[in-house]
This record gives structure tokens, sequence and C-alpha cells, in this order.
């Protein structure tokens, strides 16, 4: 993955590789910067950032790679009781965050007992060898979304992240040259995938800290960014802020949506604002380095039924189990820690946790297993009724949950952020309207915002927390 990065500073020296609203870096910057972390870095150490999505993180990141050390990205923006369950379970021999982000780190770790170096990039220090705890040729420990639970540690080793790099070659190859948008934070799986695998490719890919509409759209007419990657409630809200409206970004080409799956509606939103555009849905998982599927709609093909996301990538291979999708790729992760290296698969083969079915059109995905409602001997897929909310000209976003209930096993509530005003008699009227009796909410809370994890997905596990206490369960 390095040896790309060293022939992209070699061939296109002065081309801009990372950058973010206060910072561009060239390929040759970025390089000199990587060997100059991993001359401070030691084999086998493993080290955690509190970073900026940017040109600094990418740095760390590329030399940590070259040390043979191992990269933890953490959330920015996390909080330290937040931190302190990241690091008390991996224990990092160091910890590189700027002062002014450094507040919550310190507490964390004083909080946890540990010694860990605390490194301000301003002023990298020489750190000493350590023993090593995780096994030989890990290069990068990722932590989950957290959307169904505490974000866990998953250990990925370099062929993990070349094969996932590798896997979404064509796609990233024709960007070459050219600029791509992410306002996906970069110790998020598919955030930090996005930047590598256009890196690698020769792409300037341009990243956001902080939602600023007018700032985003600013720099992507001024770097003719050719294409935009995002999670479903991004482009949901570009598109409500008119960001596509009149010349809108004139050498956009193509934007893939990642991180949730899209609805009809969405994609259709996308298509009449700005018919010229391809659209590409990925699927893929925190472990898993970069996607396992991907769909490319043309702007002359028909919009894809709900919830397929396309076939399986070169040296990715699916299958089910009664309804359950599981992956065998090389991108793969070894497993996860805790206190020690945990596989995640006996037999090569990934339970994705997933449902759905594949077909000649690819995978078509309905939901979680986790996910799925009981209620009355009926088993429902969220993901239709929340389709339907969203349907509504009035609704943002919506979770819909299961509930226990003495009686009919499970009730199902919905959280709903609306656009201007709205009764909740007026959704459960519209649900009557298009869906089964049994699959209608028998409760919606109308909320000013649904809880998000930093991806930008809707954050379930803190969504129920609401439900419950709203419902008084």
């Amino acid at each position: 993955m390095l040896e790309p990065l060293h022939r992209w500073s070699r061939e296109a020296p002065d081309r801009i590789a990372v950058a973010n609203a206060k910072a561009a870096w060239t390929f040759r910057q970025l390089v000199t910067r990587a060997d100059e972390w991993a001359r401070s870095l030691r084999e086998g150490s493993v080290i955690a950032s509190v970073l900026p999505s940017g040109p600094e993180l990418t740095a760390l990141q590329l030399g940590c790679w070259q040390a043979g050390a191992v990269f933890f990205p953490l959330p920015l923006r996390a909080k330290a009781h937040e931190h302190r369950s990241s690091l008390t379970t991996l224990r990092p021999d160091a910890i590189v965050a700027r002062a002014d982000d450094a507040g919550a780190v310190r507490e964390a770790l004083e909080a946890a007992g540990l010694d860990t170096h605390l490194v301000d990039p301003a002023a990298p220090v020489s750190l000493p060898a350590t023993p090593r705890v995780l096994p030989a040729d890990v290069a990068m420990v990722q932590l989950t979304s957290g959307s169904t639970g505490r974000p866990k540690p998953i250990v990925l080793d370099r062929a993990a992240l070349e094969a996932g790099t590798r896997a979404n070659a064509t796609a990233t190859a024709p960007l070459a040259g050219h600029a791509v948008f992410s306002p996906m934070p970069q110790f998020h799986a598919m955030g930090g995938a996005t930047v590598l695998e256009h890196l690698v490719a020769g792409a300037s890919v341009l990243v956001a800290n902080r939602f600023v509409p007018g700032d985003d759209r600013r720099r992507m007419v001024e770097h003719e960014v050719r294409c935009l990657v995002g999670s479903p409630s991004y482009f949901r809200m570009l598109l409500q802020l008119g960001l596509f409206d009149g010349d809108g970004l004139p050498a956009l080409e193509s934007v893939v949506l990642g991180s949730a799956s899209a609805n009809g509606e969405l994609l259709a939103s996308l298509r009449r604002a700005d018919p010229t555009l391809t659209l590409r849905l990925r699927y893929g998982l925190s472990e898993a380095f970069g996607a396992l599927t991907r769909l490319d709609i043309a702007p002359d093909d028909e919009l894809p039924p709900r919830g397929l996301v396309g076939r399986a990538l070169p040296e990715v291979e699916l299958r089910m189990v009664s309804d359950e999708v599981e992956a065998r790729a090389p991108s793969v992760a070894l497993g996860r820690w805790d206190e020690a290296l945990v596989p995640l698969t006996s037999d090569g083969w990934l339970r994705t946790g997933d449902v759905g079915h594949v077909d000649p059109r690819g995978l078509h995905l309905r939901g979680r297993r986790t996910q799925f409602i009981k209620r009355q001997g009926h088993r429902i897929d969220p993901g239709e009724i929340e389709q339907v909310l969203v349907g509504h000209a009035s609704v943002r976003e919506a979770v819909v949950l299961g509930v226990t209930d003495p009686v009919q096993g499970q009730r199902i509530v919905a959280l709903v952020e609306p656009v201007g005003e709205l009764a909740a008699n007026v959704l459960i009227r519209h649900c009557r309207a298009r869906l089964t009796s049994y699959k209608v909410p028998q409760r919606i809370h109308l909320v000013d915002t649904i809880p998000r994890t930093p991806s930008g997905k809707p954050d379930r596990t803190a969504a129920r927390a609401r439900v419950e206490v709203e419902e008084g369960t």
C-alpha cells in the first residue's frame, strides 16, 4: 500500500493528496511527514490517534505502517468515559492528540491509571520499544461504529488492508488526478477506507471535520470534485439545503452512498437533482476493510429495488446460511480484541448479522438479524416501515424499534425527525394506507434529532435508550 503513494510522490509531487478545511498537503509533503513519523515510532507498538480528519492523521497512519507499528484511530470528539473504554481494552503505547483535544484523553488516562505517552503532533518524540501485544503483521485496530452496542476493537493485518483497497480499484482508478470529497470521519471504517482507496489511486481527497454546507460546496466547486462519498443522511441534508440546485456542483460525476442502506426515494431525489450523476452503492462492515459489494447505477439505468447493494467485489464470496449473509474475503479482519485476539470466523466465513438474499443481480439486504421485530407471531422488518415513514414529505429520518410487550411480544415504536410541523397521527394514517395492519407503529415519537453515530448512521442503541425513557419501560 505504501509503494503506490511513494510512486505518486515522484510522479505528481505537487498534486494535493489530502486536505481538510485548514490544511492541504501534496503527495510529496504527505510522504515526507510519514517518513518523519516512522523514524519516531517502534515496530510492534500501538499508536492511538485522536486527530481531526486530514493530512496529519493520514501521515501518522502511513508512518505507523512504515515503521511496523499498529495504528488505532479514535473519535476526535469522544468524551473521557468513551475514551477510557477504548483505551483500557487495548492499552496503546502512545496517543497522538493536539493540545486543544487532549483534555478528554488525559482525563481518561488518569481515571484508568494508565501511563500511556500523550504525544503532541507539533512536537513528536521518539518512543521507546515496547513488547509486542498484537500478532505480527497487524497494521490497524478499527473500532466498530457502535450502532448496535459498545464499539469493539477489530484487528486488521496488512493483507486485509491491501485486499480491501485492491477490491475497489476499478471504481477508484479513473479518479487519478481528480478530486474526491468525503465528509465521513477518518476514524470510521468507511471514512478511513475511502481516503486510502483514493490516495492509492492517485486522487486528491478532501475531508471535512464539521458539516458547514456552504464551505463544503465552495471547496467542492473550487477543487472540481468529481466524486462525492457520504452516508445517506449527508445526502439528505445536501438535498434539503439545495446544494445541488442551480449550477450545483458542475464537475461532479458520481456519488457513493455507504454506511447505511439507501431507500428508493433518496436515490430518486438525487437523480431528480442531477440526472447526469452515476449513483454508486457500497456495502461493507467494520469487520472487513473496505467494501464487500458495489452497485453502479448509470444515469440511464432504472433505479434498483429496495435493499439491492450489488454484486460481490473481486476476491469476495457471499453465501446465505438460512437467511443470514456470510462473507469470505481476504479483507476480513483477524478478529476482535478483548484482552486477547478473539477470531471472527471458525471456517473462514464471517457472519455479518445482516439478513437478505442473493440473486443474479447481487445481494439484497432486509436489515439486521437483531433488529427484526416479532409481533403477534409476525417477523417484521423495521426497514420497510422506516422507508414508508421517510417517504412522507415532512419526515427527514426515522428509526423503528420493537419494545417488549407482554401481550403482543413486541410493539412497534418509531422515533421520527420531522421537517417543519407534523403530527404523529398524520404519520399513523400515512402508514395505515401503505402497510399491513400488523406493521403499523403503535406509537410515534417526534424528536428534534435522531441520535447518530459519528459516521452519520442512526445510533440504534441510543435510540432504543431514548424510546425506553419515552415509553417508561
